[in-house]
């Protein structure tokens, strides 16, 4: 089972609880070929994680991108796993995915930005996923922001009892920011507006952290301290 890990700035590796938690969904979905659904507000990590997860083998990612129809979310399993169908149906081309999968036992699709594929008009596209599960060839893990619990609950509900893994993130906790500046000389007032950053309800999150650290990498010499000015300095550099 891979580690996975979000980057500090200096390149040292930091644990959250958060990457634990979609670590072992995805390895508790890829080994007994179950489907799971991770749910986490943007910015949170979830896609970094993911991505880091699919490096492993036998697994598979997708992003689904807005406009999407259903021969495009083929396409992209298929380019995963190097199916050309070249003017085959639907049908048959689905039939060609679920046999590649079987070539595995421990195959795993993971379906990035699920929320975008949720509509009254669209619900053919999540059925076709479901149809995936349902033949026993892989394991799923969908993820995306927290309507997408909602509408599984409400629109897809035979999709939703077959969940068998589920996480939502929580975010940053302070020790864990603490953590990921730690390679810096960070003064008390400067510690308390990048905590604020990450884990404040109203938009606190990974990605502005890591920016705001990026930048600020940028405005201090090694051994220099990181104070409230400089956090501001590097805030000045990109729209909050």
């Amino acid at each position: 089972m891979p580690e996975i890990y979000l980057l500090k700035p200096e390149n040292a590796l930091l644990e959250t609880k958060d990457a634990c938690d979609v670590l072992a969904a995805c390895s508790d979905c890829q080994t007994n070929r179950k489907l799971g659904v991770v749910i986490g507000p943007s910015g949170y990590g979830k896609s970094h994680v993911l991505k880091q997860y699919a490096q492993a083998k036998h697994v598979y990612y997708i992003e689904i991108k807005e406009g999407m129809g259903v021969k495009d979310i083929l396409r992209a399993i298929e380019l995963q796993l190097d199916i050309y169908p070249y003017g085959a149906p639907v049908y048959e081309r689905i039939l060609m995915i679920q046999s590649r999968f079987r070539e595995h036992k421990d195959s795993l699709l993971i379906v990035d930005e699920a929320d975008k594929l949720i509509a009254p008009y669209s619900l053919k596209k999540m059925e076709i996923l479901r149809g995936m599960y349902d033949s026993g060839s892989v394991g799923i893990v969908i993820a995306g922001e927290p309507g997408l619990e909602r509408m599984l609950k409400k629109q897809m509900e035979r999709f939703a009892n077959r969940v068998g893994c589920y996480v939502r993130l929580t975010g940053l906790t302070r020790k864990e920011v603490e953590k990921y500046v730690s390679g810096y000389v960070v003064e008390p007032e400067a510690m308390e507006e990048l905590v604020d950053r990450a884990t404040n309800k109203r938009n606190g999150c990974f990605r502005l952290l890591a920016r705001t650290m990026n930048n600020v990498s940028k405005l201090v010499k090694p051994g220099e301290p990181v104070t409230l000015d400089v956090i501001k300095a590097a805030s000045s550099m990109m729209m909050l």
